[in-house]
């Protein structure tokens, strides 16, 4: 399973975006080398269906190219590139560089979905991926795919578990992260509450986007059961994670 009570998560947000261009090769592919535990990404898919690591619906902001990332085959995105010179990666590509490193995929569009649960079943990697959306009907139609895979609280069932003190998911059987906030807007999330209510339905909880050194101590002190972060080297370094200085 991606996560689980009591197994401290230290999850590298688009590889650790403060350390490589986020969602890039160079990212993704060197965090678990870098003290990651987890690493996070995006996932969109080009017009011809190819599934590619990446967070935005244009490509103006993070590469070369510019204008919607859905437009291009994936061909024709061959010359476009991340700040470092590096490719888009596929998701294809991500699964096979990272064979056995537990993954969190945020599924940005309606397009990408298909083709990124058919790719975690051909990578047999069912048991280490968690999969989410900021679409409420997304991870529904995941849960009624396939019930062994992880799958994110939505929004209303977050507030569910805060506001109430019943499961959040009563007819769901397979198991679940709550992937949250500190706080959205001035209202905490992140509480000991909250964090006692999942733990009581077998819910683990990792904490986003947490790059500020105090309170990734706080926070793990609090008890979350990871930490999503860009500035990796730094939560690597409180969780005890990051690989050994080479002899001298």
């Amino acid at each position: 399973m991606y996560a689980a009570i009591g197994q401290f998560a230290v999850v590298a947000h688009r590889g650790g975006a403060a350390e490589h261009p986020e969602n890039s090769p160079t990212a993704l592919l060197s965090a678990p080398r870098r003290g990651a535990t987890h690493v996070e990404t995006d996932v969109h898919a080009t017009r011809d269906g190819v599934i590619i690591a990446f967070h935005d619906l244009l490509l103006d902001r993070t590469t070369s190219g510019h204008g919607p990332l859905a437009a291009r085959t994936h061909a024709e995105l061959q010359d476009v590139h991340h700040a470092d010179g590096s490719p888009l990666l596929t998701l294809a590509e991500l699964l096979a560089g990272l064979p056995t490193t537990p993954l969190s995929i945020d599924v940005k569009a309606p397009g990408a979905l298909a083709g990124t649960l058919a790719l975690i079943a051909e990578h047999d990697a069912t048991d280490r991926v968690v999969l989410g959306s900021f679409d409420e009907q997304r991870v529904h139609a995941i849960r009624a795919h396939d019930q062994r895979l992880q799958t994110t609280l939505t929004r209303r069932e977050v507030i569910h578990l805060l506001t109430r003190p019943g499961h959040p998911v009563p007819d769901h059987p397979g198991p679940l992260l709550a992937a949250i906030p500190v706080r959205a807007g001035p209202i905490p999330v992140f509480s000991r509450r909250l964090l006692a209510r999942a733990h009581a339905h077998g819910i683990p909880v990792h904490v986003w986007t947490v790059n500020d050194t105090g309170a990734m101590g706080r926070l793990r002190g609090m008890g979350a059961d990871g930490l999503i972060t860009d500035e990796l080297g730094a939560l690597a370094a409180i969780a005890g994670t990051n690989p050994p200085a080479p002899a001298s």
